[in-house]
């Protein structure tokens, strides 16, 4: 998820307007692509704060377009990967909760996020030469659309599966 690159840039919780008072905890060491929290507050938190949300559930019924707050969700053995812990994107959400939202959240993926995507530090993203290998992917496919060099330090790790160098890969974008 894109929404990973942002807890490998510095200034990314302010980014996404995650208010100052609260920060992200990431289990140390974690590639950001590989992203994971250990913050006990938001693994516990059933939404039942949420006012904002619970009425307009109560007013809206059924026709209420959310029914729970967006991170609270129910782990399923079967997929493993798919977990509250694993879940940046939601993680964001619940960072920027607000109990008075309908939503519970002020954190929109397109507004919010998407500003934060554009204005994303690259170089901070790719500094670690073990970590991002898919946005280090993703980049070098469009230096090598431009002729541009990739920015990172000498002998950082690419992603196989999706690195343009790869045998049978195509000369698309492939990390959109």
């Amino acid at each position: 998820m894109a929404e990973s690159w942002f807890f490998a840039d510095p200034q990314g919780m302010a980014r996404n307007a995650v208010p100052a008072d609260r920060t992200a905890h990431m289990i140390a060491g974690v590639d950001p692509e590989c992203f994971e929290t250990d913050d006990a507050e938001y693994l516990a938190d059933d939404g039942s704060a949420c006012s904002g949300l619970i009425a307009e559930v109560k007013r809206r019924g059924k026709l209420a377009q959310y029914k729970r707050a967006p991170w609270v969700s129910t782990d399923d053995a079967r997929y493993p990967h798919r977990t509250r812990a694993k879940h940046p994107k939601h993680y964001l959400e619940w960072l920027c909760r607000d109990a008075r939202d309908k939503r519970c959240t002020a954190w929109r993926e397109v507004a919010v996020g998407g500003e934060a995507l554009a204005e994303l530090d690259w170089t901070s993203v790719l500094s670690n030469a073990q970590h991002c290998g898919f946005a280090r992917s993703f980049v070098e496919d469009i230096a090598i659309a431009i002729g541009a060099t990739v920015p990172g330090p000498p002998g950082a790790r690419f992603e196989p599966l999706t690195r343009f160098r790869t045998p049978g890969a195509t000369g698309v974008l492939r990390n959109l």
